[in-house]
């Protein structure tokens, strides 16, 4: 059966090589040379004049590199092959969907496009990767905690030399003894790795579940691989070269044979093709003198030759100048597709680069985007789709280079990769168009292939020599060189559930009928399989997305960044019928979020008045989405609050755009001072408040925080007393989508910051705070426009707030009678009465002298 691997191949080249001709004979053409070529297969010696097919065979017998495998290195080959069956269908596929979920699926898929299929494949690589860390974080903390314990025992050991010994006995001696002192350290490990645990910020944990419930529902959508490196570096896929061998040929002499290799400057051209050395039995060698007019042709295919040539009216010449591809060329259909990029570094003085795309095909130019150019980002998101024409094998490698674009100089070229067409094209696992994990004619996972799985099937079969695929009734299930593959549940729960045709619009196609939709996808499910089933070195590619790197010829050997994109390419002879798709980056929509501060309750107490000594704050809040030096807003002060509570009345306004399937709030900014124009920015939709204690000279007191994800605003109490800690520190709490609900009001509690040598306490409050949210779109908000603060239109009404509300530097008087005398009322008073008595007695002092010298004279002058 490897014997005949590629043979399909062989025989989609020549249809290629057919596209020039005459349509009424291209066909008549390509049946008579299938049936040249040995589809026959009771005469399997006549493919050899096709091409060297049993050079592949190699592979397949007792004595090829494969043959001596053990049993286990085979098992070990089906289980690596990841393309058909992926780790996240392993892990997510495999769960069977709640009722709800199977709802949400149907409405997500009904308004889904392209980038919802992606960003679904991104999270569910996203979610194994969590998965895969937090599984080497528990065997870190299980090594840790006993490579602690060896390590105890070795810095004992290195001071106390003599005690080595003695230790080694009681640690093999007493060996129930020694277990039980490794548990007791690893539960104590533990024990301190849960105590540090809890100084994590509880908030920030909550939001991360948030984040992965999102993940997790995105993941419901269809999905295709992530491959994070080259599709050739794919183990399965055998880099592509099962079919042809490149060797370069080098011009001019070396110093020594072994600087040949890597020599690039020295390649004059390169060979491909594939040598085999093949021992020839005695009886096959007496038609060789006869076969004399094609001395090109190897030994094995003498015999191959005289049988073709007796059992066919076709020459054995004309037969093999069939695949002269110099005379009858390839021309192949390509459509390359260019997500994203990252650069490791930048081209210009910000550190930036102003990328576009140029694709060079051998050394012909055949697209050079410069128009497309995007500015100031080491992350283009370029979302670009190119169709040109390949002929081979004049045209077999493909070079897609990124170029710096400069306004006063010259442009430059980052780095470069490249991509072997020919390769491709002739290799056995199909890698023209990648298979989808689901047949959809209709809908954001339309069929792209130019053949449906069951033709695909079915040509697999006839050219691996296995009888064609047989169907049940149902079309259910399929039988295929003797394993049966079953259709997935989904699909046919899918067509069973469905009431009306109507409902099936958005998967299937109108004029399909449903037996022809599972049909379809039965055989998809089998061409998925066949590399672990059916034949371990044929896995056919996937639906994929191929980060190749990036490098640059002046340095070869580093890495310059990674390029997302996937190429599909058809035979001319078959072209595609239907459009390319559409992976133009969506654009973002203006929202305006309207904030309404109405009050705060219960507020940390931070300063001490000078005269009183009683606690008080002087509070205000202070709101952003960008940033805390981009769009940061504040309410007015509330000064003196002696019961943390503080009356607002404020209205902040936001003014952002929200890129809806990224879920990312997107807006440029510069990234330096030297930079010309804005780089594009994205971050998640929260919004941050947080309460600040005013100081007149030192810095603000940061009192309270609480970060409100839009896309699951948790809902406050109603009242403050039921408004608690746990309304943000519980991941389970319950939340809405302010982008679909618009509105949402409550009381929210501001958790208190994190202090040094502190663990955090879930009742653990810096205040609460009532506010309104309101979201509406740019439109709606030019219709109905409000004011920021308390200003009109819409003006909001001053707050009621208490007469001790003052700032006591500019109201010297309210100080006097809110603070000194309220507080030192009796004080004064009884200070006012002493200080009249003391006025009375200091003027009864100053006047008894005098009164009584005058008193004593009178007498005296009396008497006389």
């Amino acid at each position: 059966m490897n014997a005949n691997r590629v043979r399909k191949s062989v025989i989609d080249a020549y249809e290629a090589s057919l596209v020039a001709q005459d349509v009424s004979l291209r066909r008549t053409k390509l049946v008579e040379f299938e049936s040249n070529a040995g589809r026959d297969r009771g005469d399997s010696d006549s493919q050899a004049p096709i091409i060297h097919a049993d050079s592949l065979g190699q592979r397949g017998k007792g004595g090829g590199e494969s043959g001596g495998k053990s049993d286990k290195e085979k098992d070990r080959l089906k289980e690596s092959d990841s393309t058909p069956e992926s780790p996240s269908n392993r892990k997510h596929g495999n769960e069977p969907l709640t009722t709800l979920e199977k709802i949400k699926r149907n409405d997500m898929e009904k308004t889904a496009g392209w980038w919802h299929k992606y960003y679904a494949s991104k999270a569910k690589l996203e979610l194994i990767q969590r998965c895969a860390m937090d599984m080497d974080e528990g065997l870190k903390d299980s090594y840790d905690a006993y490579a602690e314990f060896f390590e105890h025992e070795s810095t004992l050991v290195s001071k106390k030399r003599w005690n080595l010994w003695n230790r080694a006995k009681k640690l093999f001696i007493r060996v129930e003894k020694a277990e039980k002192t490794l548990r007791h350290l690893a539960v104590e490990h533990m024990e301190r790795l849960e105590v540090t645990e809890k100084l994590k910020s509880a908030l920030h944990e909550s939001l991360d579940v948030i984040e992965t419930d999102r993940l997790k529902e995105l993941t419901l959508l269809q999905t295709f691989d992530i491959i994070e490196t080259e599709l050739e570096n794919v183990y399965g896929y055998e880099g592509f070269n099962d079919c042809l061998d490149t060797f370069p040929l080098y011009k001019g002499k070396g110093s020594s044979r072994s600087d040949e290799v890597g020599d690039e400057k020295r390649i004059y051209t390169k060979f491909k093709g594939k040598f085999r050395i093949q021992e020839i039995p005695m009886d096959e060698t007496d038609g060789m003198c006869s076969m004399s007019t094609n001395r090109a042709l190897s030994n094995p295919q003498m015999k191959a030759l005289s049988r073709s040539k007796s059992s066919s009216n076709m020459p054995a010449n004309e037969l093999m100048l069939r695949l002269d591809f110099n005379k009858h060329p390839i021309i192949l259909k390509c459509r390359l597709y260019i997500i994203k990029a990252l650069l490791y570094r930048g081209c210009d003085r910000s550190g930036k680069a102003d990328p576009f795309i140029k694709i060079v095909l051998n050394n012909d130019t055949v697209i050079d985007d410069v128009d497309g150019r995007l500015l100031n980002t080491l992350e283009p998101v370029f979302g670009k789709s190119y169709e040109f024409d390949v002929q081979l094998p004049l045209q077999s490698l493909m070079c897609i280079q990124l170029w710096d674009w400069d306004m006063t100089s010259s442009n430059d070229m980052i780095a470069e990769t490249k991509i072997d067409i020919e390769n491709r094209w002739f290799s056995c696992h199909r890698a023209t168009c990648g298979l989808p994990k689901r047949y959809d004619s209709a809908g954001y996972n339309t069929w792209r292939d130019t053949k449906k799985p069951t033709v695909i099937l079915t040509e697999l079969c006839r050219t691996t020599n296995i009888n064609v695929p047989v169907y049940t009734a149902d079309f259910r299930s399929v039988t295929v060189a003797n394993e049966t593959f079953e259709c997935d549940p989904t699909c046919v729960e899918f067509i069973v559930n469905t009431k009306s045709s109507v409902d099936t619009l958005y998967r299937k196609a109108h004029h399909e009928s449903p037996e022809e939709y599972i049909r379809q996808n039965t055989a998809l499910t089998a061409l998925h399989a066949w590399g672990r089933k059916i034949d371990p070195k044929c896995t056919l590619v996937a639906e994929h997305i191929e980060c190749r790197s990036l490098f640059n010829p002046e340095s070869p050997e580093i890495e310059q960044g990674k390029l997302e994109m996937w190429l599909d390419f058809f035979p001319m002879s078959r072209p595609p019928s239907s459009p390319m798709i559409d992976i133009t980056p969506p654009k973002p929509t203006s929202y305006q979020l309207r904030v309404t501060i109405w009050n705060t309750s219960d507020v940390e107490l931070n300063d001490d008045n000078f005269f009183t000594g009683e606690k008080t704050s002087d509070i205000y809040v202070k709101a952003w989405i960008l940033g805390e030096r981009v769009d940061a807003q504040q309410t007015d002060i509330h000064y003196r609050s002696l019961t943390g509570e503080g009356n607002f009345n404020w209205r902040f306004v936001f003014d952002f755009d929200y890129l809806d399937i990224e879920e990312k709030v997107v807006f440029e900014a510069k990234d330096s001072v030297f930079q010309v124009g804005n780089t594009t920015k994205k971050i998640p939709p929260r919004i941050i408040i947080r309460v600040y204690n005013a100081d007149f000279f030192s810095a603000d007191d940061f009192l309270g925080e609480c970060v409100l994800n839009l896309t699951h605003v948790l809902l406050g109490a109603k009242i403050s007393k039921k408004c608690k800690a746990d309304i943000l520190l519980n991941p389970k709490h319950r939340g809405i989508d302010l982008f679909a609900n618009k509105r949402i009001a409550g009381w929210w509690p501001m958790i208190a910051p994190l202090k040094e040598g502190e663990i955090r306490d879930k009742t653990l409050l810096g205040g609460k705070l009532e506010a309104e949210f309101s979201l509406v779109t740019a439109e709606e908000a030019e219709k109905n426009p409000v004011g920021k603060a308390r200003e009109a239109p819409q003006p909001l009404e001053e707050p009621n707030r208490p007469k001790t509300s003052f700032l006591w530097f500019t109201s010297p008087w309210k100080t006097l009678r809110f603070v000194i005398w309220r507080n030192f009322k009796w004080a004064i008073i009884l200070g006012v009465f002493i200080l009249i008595g003391v006025i009375f007695l200091l003027l009864a002092i100053w006047t008894i002298p005098g009164e009584i010298v005058s008193q004593v004279v009178a007498k005296i002058f009396k008497n006389k």
